[in-house]
């Protein structure tokens, strides 16, 4: 047997081990907030355990890769796929002394700012675009 077996061996059963005190510890919690009168609530589903964390791992790519130029690669094929279907290649800028985002399509008549209404509707669609992403990366 090699020395890496056994190391293996060795963490998985420490594994096991907190594992079985994390439970032993949940039952505990469960049984006292029970003696205490108040009422057990239910683990939360899977689901909606996943959902919140898609939607927080979403944000967090929202707000800090995709407008600042990030070569993440998650956050260029987002931006690609909100490009696709704007039909036109978009760029993000902030001005120099304003707070604003500038949302600027670059069409045949060349660089242009798009109408506010549109800029919401567009920033609608990247919110969707980044949730799907995220969610069928997401193990």
């Amino acid at each position: 047997m090699t020395s890496a077996s056994i190391h293996v061996r060795n963490m998985l059963r420490q594994y096991e081990r907190q594992l079985f005190n994390a439970r032993r510890l949940a039952r505990y919690r469960m049984a006292l907030r029970l003696a205490q009168g108040d009422d057990a609530e239910p683990p939360e589903p899977k689901e909606i355990r996943r959902r919140r964390m898609v939607e927080k791992v979403a944000r967090e790519l929202y707000e800090h890769l995709l407008f600042t130029g990030s070569e993440n690669p998650v956050a260029e094929s987002i931006r690609k796929e909100l490009s696709v279907s704007a039909g036109a290649h978009l760029q993000f800028q902030y001005t120099p002394g304003e707070a604003a985002l500038r949302l600027i399509r670059e069409g045949s008549s060349g660089p242009e700012e798009v109408s506010p209404h549109e800029k919401a509707r567009l920033l609608d669609k990247l919110w969707h675009i980044t949730m799907a992403k995220v969610d069928e990366t997401m193990l």
